[in-house]
């Protein structure tokens, strides 16, 4: 029957059909990892997310960000949820919550976040300028100057980010 030729370990089917790590693991540099259901390895590595295409007189950011490509956002998102159910007028809680979807590549969940925040018209242009700049990535230019138009009459602050994003 199967269960008389049962084996009670796993065979590596995958490290041995890929070259770079079966190459890793007959170098000693692939470590076993057991148990759970997810595994997270950091990674760090420098980026400059900011370097563009400029031209003539125009600012060049060149500092330099360090990238950890591992984050697990599932506990900050639990916690944002749990705090936005409690309180929805919390535009802040909805605004980082837009951000982690941002960064996750759900640019969908991050554009409705972000507009929840928006709704109670925080005083701070970092929640109008991400929706902004969501709306210029899907080339939704009208929305993303609509939302800068609408960031003006709100921010009170320094707003001079929001005329670079309406601008840009």
């Amino acid at each position: 029957t199967t269960l008389a030729h049962y084996q009670p370990e796993l065979a590596d089917n995958i490290t041995t059909h890929n070259a770079l790590l079966d190459r890793m693991k007959r170098k000693g540099n692939a470590e076993p990892v057991g148990g759970g259901t997810t595994i997270l390895e950091n990674l760090m590595y420098s980026a400059n997310a900011t370097a563009l295409w400029y031209s003539g007189l125009e600012y060049l950011d060149v500092s330099s960000s360090d990238v950890l490509t591992s984050a697990n956002f599932e506990k900050t998102l639990q916690h944002l949820k749990e705090a936005t159910k409690l309180n929805g007028d919390l535009w802040r809680a909805h605004y980082m919550t837009g951000k982690v979807y941002r960064d996750q590549g759900k640019m969908k969940e991050s554009a409705e976040e972000l507009t929840k925040a928006l709704s109670a018209a925080p005083p701070e242009p970092y929640p109008w300028i991400a929706l902004a700049e969501i709306y210029k990535r899907w080339d939704y230019t009208d929305a993303a100057l609509t939302v800068v138009e609408q960031a003006l009459n709100a921010v009170q602050t320094d707003q001079s980010e929001l005329w670079y994003v309406a601008g840009h």
